[in-house]
């Protein structure tokens, strides 16, 4: 779901960062925000270059933020006039084209916003990072707004915005466990990127859409793979004889998850090529659905009819396997008719809101440590 005008879609994005004001968080670093950010501008419609400048009074190590292409100003007592002054000087030498301008920043003064409204004429398009929620005439001048804790994870804006940058943010927030099942043969991985970056996506894909639980991911390939880079990261990497076997051992685990979790809710995604005309497969996922399984799809290329009428949510895999959203006509449906979240709301004597874990998105490009999975069946 993209929020961008059409016209600063592909311009280049100019972020300031005032790093006192917006320290980055324990679990993070320079790389990972770089990366977090892209992310995040991307979910929104924003696919040009974006330059990151950051501030600090404190010191920093510069090597550490060279490496990840941020480049930082240890400016002392002066940070704020020059802040000031290299925001203005962005819209001074981008005078004939638009671009976009994100600050992140705390709740800024009038002479600063006062700068930011002419700049906005000027063919910037405003975007903000705060520490917690500003208000007033700066919400007005910005299109997006984001919360620092959401920025520097790759998340979403916050929902206070008019017009056509509105961002519908999924509600009520779903803790129970998601069971991804990915056919790996038809949704490859794709050339720049891995295992662990995949499952960091799929958890940031799911997190946008307001699906907090624990994620299990199980992988199906007939083709030879490295399975070392699968378990270091928890996937578990299943390796059938043949394609029809492969489709067999998928259909069994899909349809076990559902009766392993009959006595609570749980999100389904299944990550393959249309099996539309798999009436199996299908009718199985229509029971399953109606057993308080939230059923979630991937596909490489657009599907149609009956089962996508039972999906709460579809993706293409371009998308989901870079954290993106899922497609429009489904999006919108999260929030009114997911079985899951109605569900989890009903059974409180199960509490499953205990199982979530409260974490912040990792990096993209870190790894964790493995740990064990509990499989849809051993």
């Amino acid at each position: 779901m993209s929020s961008s005008n059409s016209k600063f879609s592909e311009a280049e994005t100019g972020v300031f960062w005032d790093l006192d004001e917006c320290p980055i968080p324990d679990d993070l670093s320079p790389a990972s925000i770089y990366d977090n950010i892209k992310l995040a501008l991307k979910n929104m419609g924003y696919t040009g270059r974006v330059s990151i400048f950051a501030y600090s009074s404190a010191n920093q190590s510069n090597e550490e933020f060279g490496s990840a292409n941020i480049q930082l100003k240890a400016v002392g007592a002066y940070k704020i006039p020059m802040f000031v002054v290299d925001i203005y000087n962005w819209g001074v030498y981008h005078p004939d084209e638009p671009t976009n301008l994100m600050v992140i920043t705390k709740d800024i003064s009038n002479s600063f916003v006062s700068s930011l409204v002419y700049l906005r004429k000027t063919e910037n398009n405003i975007l903000l990072a705060q520490p917690r929620n500003a208000s007033g005439r700066l919400l007005e001048t910005a299109s997006l707004v984001w919360l620092w804790t959401s920025l520097s994870t790759g998340g979403r804006p916050i929902d206070n915005q008019s017009g056509s940058s509105k961002v519908a943010i999924p509600s009520p927030i779903c803790s129970p466990e998601t069971g991804v099942f990915w056919d790996l043969d038809d949704c490859p991985i794709p050339d720049d990127l891995t295992p662990a970056l995949i499952y960091d996506n799929i958890k940031v894909a799911l997190k946008n859409m307001g699906y907090n639980g624990k994620v299990w991911i199980v992988a199906y390939s007939v083709a030879n793979q490295t399975k070392e880079d699968f378990d270091f990261v928890n996937i578990k990497l299943i390796n059938p004889g043949t394609s029809q076997e492969k489709v067999n051992m998928m259909f069994k685990d899909v349809y076990m998850w559902g009766i392993n979790h009959r006595e609570e809710p749980t999100n389904l995604m299944v990550i393959s090529k249309d099996i539309s005309q798999d009436v199996d497969f299908v009718s199985a996922l229509v029971q399953l659905s109606k057993k308080e399984n939230n059923i979630l799809l991937a596909h490489p290329q657009n599907a149609s009819g009956r089962l996508l009428r039972t999906a709460s949510s579809v993706w293409l895999w371009t998308s989901l396997s870079t954290g993106g959203s899922p497609l429009d006509n489904q999006s919108s449906q999260v929030a009114t008719t997911s079985p899951t979240c109605s569900a989890s709301r009903k059974r409180s004597s199960l509490s499953v809101a205990n199982k979530q874990k409260k974490r912040r998105t990792k990096p993209l490009h870190k790894k964790r440590k493995s740990r064990a999975n509990p499989n849809p069946e051993d």
